[in-house]
């Protein structure tokens, strides 16, 4: 063997012994290090959501020293690089309790995703704690709400009485179903909350009711517009609540339903599916009689010229209109039909919110809440008129738009008129061209609407109408 081989052969031996020498020196440092911790405590950090106003905002764990030492702690990413420093040199014996907060060192706060925790002891070399922290600030996706049918009507067809819908979600959640309330004016309340929380999971539909007529007949919901939402929350407590408002642009996702008892349109026709009783009255008061029908029907519509104020009541609710006959009266009182729809809460399309200027409203649609209203004041101003001309018929605008003036007529009086088209104006201008009178009884006719076919179309502001002098 040559003296360079010898030489070479040295220095690997070398080497190897001073290998394995600082294998073995590492190897009881872990050893050492792993000795002092004794215990750590992770129950509480296994998730969390900074953004939740909840127990899980925080990760708290803890660490379990041997000996006094000083402490070094960290959040890292799971692909490394220091995140915050929650401890530095901190000196500590017994338990060491920490929080994170989901932010960085900057006081940002850090993406979705797993992150470590890496623990030095000064003097010591640092190592990864066997256990992770998830960051999870997502809520669960909600789906399925759905409503079948989008009219209830309690008490009248069996099962329509209650709401049912299902959800599921992405991700294991309890939820509760929410029923608001959607009043004329735009106001809303929420009027039925399911509890407690129901499970959703991504595999099995929860099923949800309203019992629209809280389980009896005579106790139903209020008839109108009603918006259906839900709030779920997950496991960490990331909540989803739907609605996130109620402005026309933060409703997406819920569902529109409209409860019906009895409605009367404004042509006098009855809707129901309850049997119900139907009670005519001329204006001044004294009685017509009474019908008996079940489902929507028209009343037999009287004889004699005048304005009739027609009233059906069934067992879980009550319904105001009113019916105009114009006969071969001289002296006609016109409904505002058209001036009724701005106060129509209504929900014809069905997305839980009333049908008001200026969006479009069906003149067939049934008479409800704030027209009931304007009905009673018409009837006590109009009386003034049928008492002054007992031989005085009724005609509403409509009407007039659609087939004209009767010949017969020589007065209109309009009583509470807002709103006027330009078809209706025609007509009227017309009338007082070839010698009829009008007169305006609480009707400043201020509010142009355009008419298509049955849709209504108010303007906003205002824009008085000009009828010709005589």
């Amino acid at each position: 063997m040559t003296r360079i081989q010898r030489a070479a052969g040295m220095l690997l031996l070398v080497g190897l012994l001073i290998g394995s020498g600082i294998g073995f020196a590492v190897g009881q440092t872990l050893k050492s290090e792993l000795k002092d911790i004794t215990s750590t405590d992770f129950t509480e950090a296994t998730t969390i959501s900074p953004t939740c106003s909840c127990s899980h905002a925080t990760a708290r764990f803890s660490l379990t020293l041997s000996r006094e030492a000083r402490v070094d702690v960290a959040i890292e990413a799971q692909g490394g690089g220091t995140i915050v420093v929650l401890a530095h040199h901190r000196r500590a014996r017994g338990v060491l309790a920490m929080a994170w907060d989901g932010r960085d060192g900057r006081g940002a706060r850090v993406r979705d995703g797993v992150y470590r925790v890496r623990v030095r002891l000064v003097g010591l070399r640092s190592f990864l704690v066997p256990a992770t922290i998830t960051v999870d600030t997502q809520p669960p996706v909600v789906s399925g709400l759905s409503s079948h049918p989008a009219l209830l009507t309690p008490g009248g067809e069996g099962d329509a009485g209650v709401l049912r819908v299902s959800l599921t979600a992405d991700e294991p959640a309890s939820a509760r179903l929410a029923v608001y309330h959607v009043s004329a004016d735009g106001s809303v309340a929420r009027v039925w909350w399911s509890d407690p929380p129901a499970p959703l999971t991504p595999t099995q539909r929860t099923l949800f009711a309203w019992p629209v007529a809280e389980g009896t007949a005579s106790m139903p919901a209020e008839p109108g517009s009603y918006l259906v939402g839900y709030e779920a929350t997950d496991a960490v407590g990331n909540v989803v609540r739907v609605p996130t408002g109620f402005a026309q642009n933060e409703l997406a996702g819920t569902i529109g339903v409209r409860v019906r008892t009895v409605e009367i349109d404004a042509n006098g026709d009855v809707q129901t599916s309850d049997p119900a009783t139907v009670e005519l009255r001329r204006a001044d008061g004294s009685p017509l009689g009474a019908l008996v029908w079940t489902g929507t029907s028209s009343a037999s519509k009287p004889a004699s010229a005048g304005l009739y104020v027609e009233r059906a009541t069934t067992p879980v609710g009550t319904a105001t209109g009113v019916i105009a006959i114009p006969g071969g009266a001289a002296t006609l009182v016109v409904v505002p039909t058209y001036s009724w729809q701005m106060a129509n809460p209504y929900d014809a399309n069905e997305d839980g919110l009333p049908d008001l200027p200026g969006g479009a409203q069906a003149l067939d649609r049934p008479l409800a809440g704030l027209a009931d209203s304007d009905i009673a004041t018409l009837v006590t101003r109009a009386r003034k008129v049928l008492t002054a001309s007992p031989a005085a018929g009724a005609i509403s605008d409509q009407q007039i738009e659609d087939t004209g003036i009767p010949h017969t007529a020589r007065t209109l009086v309009f009583v509470n008129a807002t709103v006027w088209t330009p078809g209706l104006l025609a007509r009227v201008q017309r009338f007082v061209q070839e010698g009829g009178k009008v007169r305006l009884v609480a009707s400043p006719l201020d509010r142009r609407a355009t008419r298509i076919e049955a849709i209504l179309f108010v303007a906003d502001g205002t824009a008085t109408a000009i009828l010709p002098t005589r």
